[in-house]
């Protein structure tokens, strides 16, 4: 069942701080409606009730999708972040009743599918993936493989075109355009089209949409996703760092076989 709790906040227009309540779990069984909400980021919106301004809430929370067998915890910083990943291991229990019952239940079952995110924009591509009924894995394999075609146009690096550590600044080959500097990929809907698409962010920000293609995320899932499918059993961290890590591990093993 969903719960909210109170909390005290400020308000950032009057200033004037108030109480209030905010979601912390979000069980879309007994409140399918959230799962609007939560992608539409109305679920974070609180109406200050001193000057009736409304404004964003952004806090750690919980949220379980069973029909799609799907577990998630938003965090913000860098310490929520770190005790969510003990939870998620079981390592540690949650202090809320609510998401130790669902933990209790699903936390060793390799069906359910467990993801700890940072931030609005991973908790939105991780939702827009589970929409379109696409693998996180595969994405962002397919992100490092996009990156690669950006790093090659000017001798830069995979790491940098896909985290933005380094430069990021790299020529479009064939279109005498240079691709903006960035931070990161993320996956959205496009929201004229509604269509999934690969965005370049910077800032938290879409600053260019990519040209991306199903044939080409289906080519990753036939090539990798035996792979992938055995290494996110019971991963909850799945991102660059984690498909880095696997194609490392793909590598030396071809290499291996060569020896």
């Amino acid at each position: 069942m969903s719960k909210k709790i109170e909390i005290e906040i400020k308000c950032p227009y009057c200033h004037i701080q108030n109480k209030g309540e905010r979601w912390d779990f979000i069980d879309t069984r007994s409140n399918p409606e959230l799962k609007t909400a939560v992608r539409s980021g109305e679920a974070f919106i609180y109406k200050c009730p001193s000057c009736d301004t409304p404004y964003d809430v952004d806090a750690p929370f919980a949220y379980f999708e069973p029909e799609k067998k799907f577990f998630l915890m938003y965090t913000n910083n860098k310490e929520d972040y770190e005790e969510a990943l003990r939870v998620l291991k079981g390592e540690e229990e949650s202090m809320l009743s609510e998401v130790r019952a669902v933990l209790d239940e699903i936390l060793t079952d390799e069906t359910y599918a467990k993801r700890l995110v940072f931030g609005r924009d991973e908790l939105f591509e991780k939702l827009t993936l589970l929409d379109h009924g696409l693998d996180d894995g595969i994405m962002e394999l397919l992100k490092i493989a996009y990156g690669q075609k950006i790093a090659s146009r000017r001798n830069g690096d995979v790491a940098a075109a896909v985290t933005g550590k380094g430069t990021t600044t790299y020529a479009q080959s064939g279109t005498g355009k240079k691709t903006p500097e960035f931070d990161y990929l993320r996956f959205f809907l496009d929201d004229e089209t509604k269509i999934g698409c690969l965005y370049l962010m910077k800032d938290n920000k879409r600053i260019a949409k990519l040209n991306t293609s199903r044939v080409v995320y289906n080519q990753v899932l036939e090539r990798y996703g035996a792979e992938v499918h055995e290494r996110e059993k019971n991963q909850v961290e799945i991102n660059f760092r984690w498909a880095f890590d696997l194609l490392q591990a793909d590598r030396e093993k071809q290499m291996a076989a060569w020896e």
